[in-house]
């Protein structure tokens, strides 16, 4: 029998609506500025798996690599596991805090923040691995990229 515990817990990660994206868009035309979109390649390899949650394969038949009666464990997350999503957010959320940006309390995947002191923030709207952005400075932009 199969373990599904994981099924009763929250596995899919935030996404940003439809209406929060669209008000990103003319508070970047306000500050004269283009919305700029920037996609993370591979960032469903970059997530780690929690310590409380295991994964376990049994690896293809034939495979080169192993030996038949073998079992691989992961340490970080593919594109395949339905968890894998949240996982990437709680990365990317994690990296950008450590920048200086917050999330907003009623919308998750929209993040603001000051960068350079006694400059303008930055605004960023995250997709699952995709993210628009911008910010009335330049400077700021070029920073966070």
């Amino acid at each position: 029998m199969k373990d599904r515990s994981w099924e009763k817990e929250e596995v899919y990660a935030p996404m940003i609506t439809q209406t929060q994206a669209c008000l990103l868009v003319p508070m970047a035309v306000s500050n004269k500025q283009v919305l700029k979109q920037a996609d993370c390649r591979n960032a469903f390899c970059h997530g780690v798996l929690p310590e409380d949650e295991i994964v376990i394969v049994r690896p293809l038949a034939g495979c080169p690599v192993s030996k038949p009666g073998t079992y691989w464990k992961f340490d970080k997350t593919l594109y395949g596991l339905c968890q894998s999503p949240l996982h990437w957010f709680n990365r990317i959320s994690e990296s950008f805090r450590a920048i200086g940006l917050q999330s907003c309390p009623n919308a998750p995947c929209l993040f603001h923040g000051t960068m350079i002191p006694g400059q303008p923030p930055v605004y960023v709207g995250l997709y699952v691995d995709d993210f628009v952005y911008f910010s009335a400075s330049d400077e700021v932009e070029r920073k966070f990229e």
